[in-house]
């Protein structure tokens, strides 16, 4: 190793005051760095377990998909209080909800698990609709496929309508 090389190594290194004003330097970009990492932490943490950004629920629903040898879909809805309903939907009719009950049902064959388990579909306090799985834990925020396509899960949600 270079004699010069060596000192200078030798001498930064044992220099106390130079590590001082070197970390009086960086140590405000430490601290925010380390306040960022935190709160990166957290938003991820309450991304992960669906806490970002929580709506209060007002209304819940179990829904069980049932696809029919004639090509309905049947849809049985459950409410907290135990009462319940069948709506059939015909197969040229809610395409959207019978592709989102196809694609749940390859999801849970993906992992294993009966298709014909409960999932959940909840209404948030600010009108925006929730169709959840709670087995395998898959949550989608139905608004962002469209008014339409809410519209159809909406509909069964509504105690008005028989059928959507």
């Amino acid at each position: 190793m270079n004699r010069a090389l060596h000192k200078r190594m030798f001498d930064a290194a044992a220099a106390p005051s130079d590590v001082r004003a070197s970390l009086s330097r960086f140590a405000p970009a430490v601290v925010i760095a380390a306040i960022l990492a935190l709160a990166v932490a957290i938003t991820v943490g309450e991304w992960r377990d669906g806490t970002l950004g929580v709506q209060r629920v007002v209304d819940v629903r179990s829904v069980v998909f049932e696809p029919q040898a004639d090509g309905t879909l049947a849809v049985h809805l459950t409410r907290t209080d135990g009462t319940s309903r069948r709506v059939d939907l015909p197969s040229s009719s809610e395409g959207f909800v019978a592709t989102m009950a196809k694609s749940l049902g390859r999801e849970r064959r993906r992992f294993d698990v009966n298709e014909f388990l409960p999932y959940q579909l909840s209404k948030m306090e600010n009108g925006a609709l929730m169709l959840k799985d709670p087995v395998i834990g898959t949550e989608v925020r139905l608004e962002a496929f469209g008014p339409t396509n809410v519209g159809a899960f909406a509909a069964l949600m509504s105690d008005k309508r028989s059928t959507p």
